[in-house]
């Protein structure tokens, strides 16, 4: 494996893991809590969430999905070492 190989792996997985860790919060505690608020806290409430996450977890997002298919591609182009 290449160091720039290992790299691209390693930062696309602790990507995932921001944005696991960012969707089991809101599942176990914004989801319950925005369930005891009328429609419009709702609303404006949400519509804040998505404005800050949009902003603020695109780097994350992008890293996630663009830099493991760049990690796979140059650990593909090695040549395959045996024992």
């Amino acid at each position: 494996m290449t160091a720039l190989g290992q790299v691209l792996i390693a930062t696309s997985v602790l990507a995932c893991g921001i944005i696991y860790g960012t969707d089991v919060f809101s599942a176990i505690v914004l989801r319950p809590a925005l369930a005891l608020v009328d429609d419009r806290t709702l609303v404006s409430i949400m519509g804040r969430v998505n404005d800050f996450g949009d902003r603020r977890l695109r780097v994350p997002g992008v890293t996630a999905g663009r830099w493991h298919p760049g990690g796979r591609a140059t650990q593909a182009r090695l040549p395959h070492r045996t024992g």
